[in-house]
């Protein structure tokens, strides 16, 4: 089996408490890459959330392949919602199929957290920059 994703994400002012409906909305495929996206907050400034997925979904995931997710926002005071709306991962595989989510920009940066297994998961960091990365 191999892996796959679909996440919804937003950028909230951290005074706000207010949602936003489900619009999908596009990222910008970094150049001279084969899957890796940098999402940027003012291309998501009205009402609404951004979506991004591993590539082909809903479909299969090419194997051996690391994708990057740059989710960008001017103000590090902005926090980035991020909600797993369909995960699917091998089993027993979370050692090597996952979404690690990093502080920056870079897999270098603080790593926040992983991902390998739970639909619905909602997490939620403070800017500028959340890199996602999918192996």
């Amino acid at each position: 089996m191999r892996s796959q994703f679909l996440a919804y994400f937003s950028f909230t002012p951290n005074n706000s408490t207010q949602g936003g409906d489900l619009r999908v909305r596009g990222g910008h495929r970094v150049g001279n890459t084969v899957c890796d996206w940098l999402y940027q907050d003012y291309l998501c400034q009205e009402p609404g959330t951004c979506v991004l997925a591993s590539p082909g979904y809903p479909g299969l995931y090419p194997p051996n392949r690391k994708c990057r997710y740059l989710v960008t926002s001017v103000s590090n005071r902005t926090q980035v919602r991020i909600t797993f709306t369909a995960l699917l991962f091998p089993q027993t595989r979370c050692a090597t199929d996952y979404i690690a989510l990093y502080q920056g920009s870079t897999s270098t940066s603080p790593l926040l957290s992983t991902v390998c297994s739970e639909r619905g998961t909602t997490v939620q960091y403070l800017g500028p920059n959340i890199l996602l990365e999918f192996k």
